[in-house]
């Protein structure tokens, strides 16, 4: 996949499937990149144009979808976009949650990503430095 970012600049990602492995569903196994600069996104939460806090009982797929959107503003500021993104971890309060979440957070992921899938992990955690956050979402982009 190749790419440009805000100032022209050409980045080439390359997704990794291991030989003899099935193809990741909604992820990729590993992503190498030829080079670029290289952007650390903090945790994303949930909330509006960078509040302190997340609203109380807001779902967690708005919140998901909400934190998903923080990371591509955050790459946008580096002139990157959501194609930059090589890598997210996404720390989630309840995997059954998640998991029933997949048709709201695939549409929206499919409006931000299209069929790119970076490499990701999800964990279940049983807090977050936020106590109404349900969700947090950390990146890492490579861009130009």
């Amino acid at each position: 996949m190749t790419m440009r970012d805000g100032e022209g600049r050409v980045t080439s990602l390359e997704m990794l499937t291991p030989a003899g492995w099935e193809r990741a569903k909604g992820f990729s196994y590993g992503v190498v990149s030829d080079g670029g600069r290289t952007l650390f996104i903090a945790g994303q939460l949930g909330v509006i144009d960078g509040a302190t806090s997340v609203p109380a009982g807001m779902a967690f797929s708005d919140q998901y979808i909400q934190a998903l959107r923080n990371v591509v503003a955050v790459a946008k500021a580096a002139s990157g976009d959501a194609a930059n993104i090589t890598m997210m971890r996404a720390f989630v309060r309840d995997m059954v949650l998640f998991r029933q979440s997949h048709e709201p957070v695939g549409a929206v992921w499919r409006e931000l990503f299209g069929k790119y899938f970076p490499a990701m992990t999800v964990v279940e955690v049983t807090q977050l430095y936020c106590p109404n956050a349900l969700v947090e979402i950390e990146a890492v982009a490579v861009i130009g």
